[in-house]
Formats: C-alpha cells, sequence, structure tokens
C-alpha cells in the first residue's frame, strides 16, 4: 500500500509544480524514512525533477551512487535494465544542471554522458549505447564541431542498424536531414531524408514513413515547390489515416494547413483546420491544441479583412488557453486581438489588448515579448494621435529590438518610429530613422536574395537527384533488357536504352506539369483521401460508414420559373447559389456529393470519420438559408423571379465508394440517403427539416420545433423537426 502512495505522489509531484514546496518537504520525508535502495532511488530522481536546477546535484549524484551500488548485484536482465533507466535519468539531471546555465559547459556535459556510455558498454546494452552516442552528436552539434557529430551520429546509427532498431535509425537520419539543411548542403539533407523513408518501408514502420514524408513535404514547401510538398503531405495523411495516430495525424494537417495559409488559399486552409478541430473534439487527451487551431482560423479570417469572425475565433482561442493555464499562447493571441482592433480603427480595444499582453511578458520576463509589446502598443497610440505616448513605446521597443537578430521586426520598429517624428514635427528624428528602415530593408532584400539562391540550389539539388534516381532505373530496365537479347544485340539495345533516356528527360516538364494539372483536376472531382487511395492502387474501395449527416436541398417549383428565364440567366443564378453553398460546407468540414439538376447533395463525416458531423451539417444548411433569403431579397428588389429553398437532412449509415470507370463520381448510398431526400420534398420554403436521428444529436445546440410524425412517400411516417435558431 505504502509503494503505490508514493507511486502516485511523485506522479503528482511532477505533474503540479504550483505546490513544488509543499510536496518537495513530502518527499524529502519519504526519503528519510525510506528503509530499501530501489525506494530511494525513486525519490532521488522525484526530488531532482522537482527541485530548481542549482539544487540538481544534490540528487542526481547521490541517485547515481545508488544506481551503481543495485546494479553490482546480482539481478535479474529486467531489473538491470530498469535500474540502467534510472541512472540514465539521473545523468540527465546532471546535464540539465550543466546546460541551463548562462555559460554552458559543454565539455563537461560530454564528459558525463561519456561515462554514462562507460557503464552501458561495460553492460553490454547496445541499445543505450545508441542513444548516448546521439546524445554526444548533438551536443557536438550546438558546440558547431561538424566533424565530431558526423563521427558521433554515424557511430550511432552503426550500432541501430546492427541491433535493428527501426526507429531510431529512421530518427537518426531525419536529424541528419535538419543538419545538412541547416548548413546548407540540401543534397546530403535530400539523401538522409529519402533514406528515412526507403528504411521505414523496408522494415514497415509506418509511423516513421509518414514523418519523413512530411518532412520532405516541407523541405520542399519551404523551397516553393508546392506541387511536390503537396504530393509528400498528401502521401504522409494516407498512412496516418491508415495507423489512426492522432497526434501526428493532427501535426500533419497542421502544417497542410499553414501551407494553404501561406498559399492565401482561404478555403483550403479552413478545410484543413476544421479536421483539427473534428479531431481536438474527438481526442479528450489534446483538447489543448483546438486553442491554436481557432487562432489560426482567427488569422485566415483577419488576413480577408473578415473582422468579425476573427475575433470570434480569438475570443475562443483565449478561453481555451485560460483553461489550460497556458500562458505564451494566450499572449500571442492577445498581441493577434489587438492588431485586428487597430485595423478597425478601434484604438482604445486595441491597446486594451496590447496592455494585457504586455503584462505577460513582464511576468514571464521575456525581454523579447516584452519589446514587441511596446511596438504594437505604440502603433495603437500613433493611430489614436497620441503622439507621445506613441514616441515612448516606440523608443523602448527599438532599445530591445537593436539587441535582437530579428531584423524584420527592428525593421517595423524604425519604420514606425519615423513615421511618428514625422507625425510629430520632429523632421530630423524621422529621417535618421527612416535611414535605419532603409538601412535593415536592404539588409533583408539581400537575405531574400540568398534564400532565393537556396531556393534555386535546392532544386538544382532536387533535381540532380532525381536525375540520378532515373538514370538508375533506366540502366536497371536496360540490363534486364539486355539479358533478354543475344549477343550480338547489345549496341542496338545501348543506343535504345540512350534513346529513351534522352526522350525521358526531355519530357519531364511536361510531364511533371501534366501531373500537376492531372491532380487538381482529380482532387476537384473526389475527396482528397479517396484521391490518393485512387492514386496509389489505381482503384478505390467502397467503406460503410456507421454515423453521416446527408443534407439535400431543392428549388420550389424550378421548373416552372426555369421556363421564364433565358438560358443564361438559368445557368448563372444556379451557379451563384450552388458556388454559394460550396463555400460555405467547405468551412463546415462537408463533403460535396453532387447536383441533381437542381437538387445539391452533400454529407458531413466522411470520409474522414468525425462526431460532429451533424452539428456541422446543421450550421451549414442554416448558413444557406441566410444566405437564401438575403440573395431572395435581391432579386426581388431588382424585379427577378426568385427561387426559394427547401432543405432536408437526416443522420444514418451509408455505405461510400466511387462509381462508374468513365467520368467516375464520389457517391453514397443507403436508406439514410433517401430518407433525406424525402424530408427535403416534405419540408417548407425557408425551413431545415431534419429527421429524429439528426435531432438527437443537435437538440442541445439549437432550438427545433417537433411537427410530428410526418408522412414521407414509400417511407411511412417519419418524426421531422423544424429547425429555428442556435441556443
Amino acid at each position: 500500500m505504502k509503494k503505490i502512495i508514493l507511486f502516485f505522489l511523485l506522479v503528482f509531484t511532477q505533474k503540479f509544480c504550483f505546490s513544488q514546496n509543499k510536496f518537495m518537504d513530502s518527499l524529502k520525508t519519504e526519503l528519510q524514512n525510506a528503509k530499501h535502495d530501489t525506494t530511494r532511488l525513486l525519490l532521488y530522481l522525484a526530488l531532482g525533477d522537482s527541485c530548481e536546477r542549482k539544487d540538481n546535484m544534490l540528487y542526481a549524484e547521490p541517485a547515481v551512487k545508488l544506481a551503481d551500488k543495485l546494479l553490482s548485484k546480482n539481478i535479474d536482465k529486467k531489473q538491470r535494465e530498469k535500474l540502467l533507466e534510472q541512472k540514465s535519468a539521473a545523468y540527465n539531471l546532471i546535464i540539465v544542471y550543466y546546460t541551463e546555465t548562462n555559460n554552458t559547459d559543454w565539455n563537461k556535459v560530454i564528459e558525463f554522458i561519456q561515462e554514462r556510455l562507460a557503464g552501458y558498454e561495460k553492460e553490454g546494452n547496445k541499445k543505450r549505447i545508441g542513444e548516448a552516442l546521439s546524445d554526444i552528436a548533438n551536443i557536438y552539434l550546438y558546440k558547431n564541431d561538424t566533424a565530431a557529430f558526423h563521427e558521433y551520429m554515424n557511430k550511432s546509427l552503426a550500432i541501430y542498424f546492427e541491433i535493428k532498431d527501426t526507429v531510431f535509425i529512421v530518427n537518426g537520419y531525419r536529424r541528419l536531414n535538419i543538419y545538412y539543411l541547416s548548413i546548407g548542403n540540401f543534397q546530403q539533407a535530400l539523401r538522409s531524408i529519402q533514406s528515412a523513408i526507403e528504411v521505414s518501408k523496408e522494415m514497415n514502420y509506418k509511423k516513421g514513413e509518414a514523418l519523413s514524408l512530411a518532412q520532405l513535404g516541407d523541405m520542399y514547401r519551404d523551397n516553393g515547390e508546392n506541387v511536390q510538398a503537396l504530393e509528400n503531405y498528401q502521401n504522409s495523411l494516407s498512412i496516418l489515416n491508415e495507423t489512426k495516430d492522432t497526434n501526428d495525424l493532427f501535426n500533419v494537417l497542421a502544417a497542410v494547413g499553414g501551407f494553404y495559409y501561406t498559399l492565401h488559399n482561404t478555403d483550403k486552409a479552413l478545410e484543413y483546420y476544421n479536421k483539427l478541430i473534428a479531431i481536438c473534439n474527438s481526442k479528450q487527451d489534446i483538447d489543448h491544441n483546438v486553442g491554436s487551431v481557432y487562432k489560426w482560423i482567427g488569422l485566415v479570417y483577419r488576413d480577408n479583412n473578415d473582422f468579425r469572425n476573427s475575433l470570434l475565433y480569438f475570443e475562443k482561442s483565449l478561453a481555451v488557453f485560460d483553461s489550460t493555464k497556458n500562458q505564451w499562447q494566450p499572449k500571442d493571441v492577445l498581441d493577434e486581438m489587438g492588431i485586428v482592433y487597430n485595423r478597425q480603427g478601434d484604438f482604445v480595444k486595441a491597446i486594451e489588448c496590447h496592455l494585457k499582453s504586455l503584462k505577460i511578458a513582464e511576468e514571464l520576463n521575456s525581454e523579447n515579448g516584452i519589446a514587441w509589446s511596446h511596438h504594437l502598443l505604440a502603433q495603437d497610440y500613433f493611430g489614436q494621435k497620441n503622439y507621445k505616448s506613441a514616441k515612448d513605446y516606440s523608443s523602448r521597443a527599438i532599445t530591445v529590438l537593436k539587441k535582437q537578430i530579428d531584423i524584420k521586426q527592428l525593421s517595423e520598429a524604425e519604420l514606425l518610429a519615423s513615421q511618428i517624428d514625422s507625425a510629430s514635427g520632429n523632421g530630423t528624428g524621422a529621417y535618421e530613422h527612416y535611414k535605419q528602415y532603409v538601412l535593415l530593408s536592404n539588409k533583408l532584400k539581400g537575405d531574400e536574395i540568398n534564400k532565393a539562391a537556396q531556393k534555386e540550389k535546392f532544386q538544382n539539388e532536387s533535381d540532380k537527384l532525381k536525375a540520378e534516381q532515373e538514370k538508375k532505373d533506366a540502366i536497371a530496365k536496360a540490363e534486364l533488357q539486355k539479358q533478354k537479347l543475344v549477343r550480338n544485340g547489345f549496341i542496338g539495345g545501348f543506343a535504345a536504352m540512350v534513346l529513351f533516356a534522352g526522350i525521358f528527360f526531355a519530357q519531364r516538364n511536361k510531364i511533371k506539369k501534366g501531373k500537376k494539372l492531372s491532380d487538381e483536376l482529380l482532387l476537384n472531382i473526389l475527396p482528397s483521401e479517396v484521391a490518393e487511395e485512387l492514386k496509389v492502387k489505381g482503384s478505390a474501395e467502397a467503406k460503410q460508414f456507421e454515423s453521416v449527416t446527408v443534407m439535400f436541398t431543392d428549388f420550389k417549383g424550378f421548373t416552372q420559373i426555369s421556363e421564364k428565364l433565358s438560358a443564361t440567366e438559368l445557368v448563372a443564378e444556379i451557379h451563384t447559389c450552388f458556388k454559394a453553398f460550396d463555400n460555405i460546407i467547405a468551412k463546415h468540414n462537408i463533403e460535396k456529393i453532387k447536383i441533381i439538376g437542381d437538387s445539391y447533395m452533400c454529407a458531413g463525416g466522411l470520409p474522414v470519420v468525425n462526431t460532429t458531423n451533424a452539428t456541422d451539417v446543421v450550421n451549414a444548411a442554416m448558413e444557406i438559408q441566410q444566405f437564401m433569403q438575403q440573395h431572395l431579397q435581391q432579386r426581388k428588389n431588382e424585379g427577378k423571379e426568385i427561387f426559394e429553398i427547401r432543405i432536408g437532412i437526416n443522420t444514418g449509415p451509408v455505405v461510400a465508394g466511387i462509381v462508374g470507370v468513365k467520368k467516375f463520381a464520389y457517391d453514397i448510398w443507403g436508406d439514410t440517403v433517401n430518407i433525406a431526400s424525402r424530408l427535403e420534398s416534405s419540408g417548407e420554403t425557408g425551413k431545415v427539416n431534419i429527421s429524429g436521428s439528426t435531432y438527437a444529436l443537435v437538440k442541445d445546440k439549437f432550438n427545433c420545433t417537433h411537427r410530428g410524425k410526418i408522412q414521407a412517400k414509400n417511407k411511412g411516417e417519419i418524426d421531422m423537426y423544424f429547425v429555428e435558431g442556435r441556443i
């Protein structure tokens, strides 16, 4: 019983630092009373984890000695492995003591890791030897000793290959990729990440393959190769959807959302961010990430000047982060909210946000955070024409930013200072600040030129690596062909190979453009997940989904009204409506299925399963309803014919897949679809008509009016409800 209590005490100690002194005292008391060395070792480690860094050695060194004492005894393999792990934890405390100080003694750190390595070598524990060698490599990387880094990293990889530890092999190559990128060696960076992908495939390490593909996507993204970036991201997502690794799936989806955000592709960015929200809603253990997603969505709306939605999502983000007691994230959100208010001309609220942000930065003792808050406040007061306060905050910001390495921030601060001085009549000061701004801008332009050169270098290395692989493939194919030919046909076979290679390289760019076009067309026809499956397998299997929400819309009296319109006007009107519907459902993570005449069909909860599809679809339906009301009024004012809409929604199981082999389409089948269609035809214009199954899922979020059991064609009586509004 005492061991159980001790275990929970140790866990509780690590998780709740705000009660540190109380728990430290409890642990010290337990240490004094402990009778067994194994218990004392655990307590030393817990105390080391809980104390301030300056006190680490008080507990780490006794822990190492105690671990050695226990290891000297005759114990079984399992106990020995556990003790080695605890001894490693004690050494890590010592390393933290030496690294997290103002003057890190790297040589001392290496000395301790070498000591740890010697112990593992004596034990013959290969895995631990590999870990220690990898740690030493990292230290040499910090010291910019590239030769030593390579030496120890290669030793580490050799050990991992010897014991066939796939995870560490792949992680080793991924780390080499990051290192080579940092020094601008793109060829080696590409080779390293390709090695990580190949090893992952050979050893069927799906997670490693997915993360390596995502890392390769990052490389292409950072170097402007958007098609290749997206291709690698989608390949990574396909694997992660199979493995159902939620955290890694979240990270890669976030990368793709950010990728589209940088391309200013608002619809796609929101599509992926909404997928992240669905993951957060379904996985309680990563709920804190939803705060970041709300912030990203707020940024998307802000950059599109949709300030109302931007502030709405920033508020949601703040609410989440406040509940987690996170400090850094609220500061970032407050900064962005203040910028929105500034752009709206509401300088009072902008100042309020940025003062709150400044307070957090001061509590965190972040010099750079304080400086940036000062800069933002200077912008707010400048907008308010309070030049005295603006000048005060601007001067404070520049003083600190000059110590930092972020030239862009300092450049912005110098330009603002110039504008403040100019507005307040200080021509000399305005000139001096503007001169500094020009110097910094020129330096930034120089950096941009260097980046462009790096991108070109990366492209050259990428093309070179592809050409090498293509050459190998061509040679291998020619070699195979050669074996089938008689000896005197060798020259002709070789010539054919050379001719093939020449044509291949000449057509490469044309093929690349064609592939891009076909990929974009495929993604416009099919959901991205289905498109990827089709590209990889050549086919896509039909799948059963247990809970999907289907929506049908239809225009009342369409046939009669269409007879009164010209063909051009009719098509233009339908296009206007359906284009708006497309944009609305994209925001709510809903998949468009098809259009049948004037009927629009879509569904939530596929091809990626989620638990929010009923709410998503009803929200989308209400937005469509609102759009049609506004559009109807506009056409009335213009004296034009009007289309009134009916909307029907039902939730239940469906089967989804690709139909046909020519002009194929993604479609869904099942009684759920048929009932949704009946709900639309049994509804009323301007109303959202939902079934009892959908109502059961959304009743806590929407006000609904029960219509009773309504007779539906071929389906008997069905419980139906009109959605009146959100609760």
